[in-house]
């Protein structure tokens, strides 16, 4: 399963860059990417914590309430981060109105109203209600955006415009990890509205994933095993 290996993926100079906020899109009833990841917390290192929030999310309204008892469940593990879930539908215009819900909670969680304090008390802060809102605006971002197994859909546009909407507008990495399927990851990775808002790159899991990379050859043995649909890739995308 994608999901399983997201703790293992994260470039080691972006965790090292202060604690982050993470969205995982589409995360099925387990949201198993995201809440592997807040289960890997801490730097292995510094014993720095590496995440500050993570929002989990999903289109579907019974897996975004299993995605909110998993984290009652996980509590105890989870205390030191701020874990929330939420309904998402990535669509071009935001007509089902899920992002600007998501955003309206995350400006009166009390993360923001202590930021925005801490900038109104700043002697070089200013009091024009435009920084404010810029202030605002870049704080409901996400300074990395996780999804396991999304690109199964022929049309990517509605994702594309999404992530763009979502990411912070610098230092932010998106992280998708699934299989090709025949060419649905590829198209995605190329169509116009990525292209022109991300530099992307590929990389095979089981080149750098020793237990992937061991499953896979062994996999390859097996008539059934079809490297398209069963072996994981992951795109790393950044902003141009």
């Amino acid at each position: 399963e994608e999901e399983t290996i997201f703790p293992t993926l994260f470039p080691i100079s972006f965790l090292e860059k202060g604690q982050k906020r993470v969205l995982e899109l589409g995360g099925g009833m387990t949201s198993l990417a995201g809440l592997g990841l807040a289960a890997r917390k801490f730097h292995t290192t510094t014993n720095d914590l590496l995440f500050n929030h993570i929002t989990l999310s999903d289109g579907n309204p019974s897996s975004v309430k299993k995605q909110g008892e998993n984290i009652e469940l996980n509590e105890k593990i989870l205390n030191d981060i701020e874990m929330s879930s939420h309904v998402l539908f990535w669509e071009k215009n935001d007509e089902s109105g899920t992002e600007a819900a998501l955003i309206d909670k995350i400006r009166n969680s009390s993360e923001v109203k202590q930021k925005t304090q801490v900038n109104s008390d700043s002697s070089v802060a200013s009091d024009t209600d435009s920084d404010s809102s810029r202030l605002v605006e870049e704080h409901f971002r996400y300074d990395l955006i996780i999804g396991a197994d999304l690109l199964f859909f022929e049309s990517h546009d509605s994702l594309a415009m999404c992530l763009d909407r979502l990411l912070v507008r610098q230092g932010g990495i998106v992280l998708l990890c699934q299989p090709s399927r025949k060419g649905t990851m590829e198209k995605f990775a190329s169509h116009p509205d990525v292209t022109a808002r991300f530099n992307v790159s590929s990389y095979d899991t089981s080149s750098f994933d020793p237990v992937v990379a061991k499953l896979h050859n062994q996999y390859l043995l097996d008539p059934t095993y079809d490297p398209s649909i069963h072996s994981p890739n992951l795109l790393c995308l950044t902003r141009i």
